[in-house]
């Protein structure tokens, strides 16, 4: 059978030295055509102060994912779980497709 091949890339990106974060999630994911799967992504302020994050994707994988929330805030030394949807339509190529997750902290 067919596998559709989805390779996530985490770019983390510090732009501020008071929103310290760290984020983890697999690196990379294969799923099969007319599936649906799920998967947490987590990520932990390791800053001295509380932030709030954005989260944005880009690549040709990038119509078949969504999560439970794009923003959120998170208090000094607090963990967060995003949840991602991943929905894989049946007349999907079966080629391998990317997908960037970016995380930002909004400065």
């Amino acid at each position: 059978m067919k596998r559709l091949s989805f390779l996530l890339l985490l770019l983390l990106s510090l732009v501020s030295v008071s929103a310290n974060f760290d984020a983890f999630g697999d690196s990379a994911l294969s799923f099969e055509p007319c599936t649906t799967h799920t998967r947490n992504l987590s990520i932990f302020n390791s800053g001295t102060e509380a932030a709030t994050y954005s989260i944005s994707v880009n690549g040709d994988g990038a119509d078949f994912a969504l999560f439970s929330s794009t923003s959120f805030t998170l208090q000094s030394k607090q963990t967060g779980i995003i949840t991602e949807f991943f929905t894989i339509p049946c007349d999907a190529p079966a080629d391998a497709r990317t997908l960037d997750i970016f995380f930002s902290d909004g400065t």
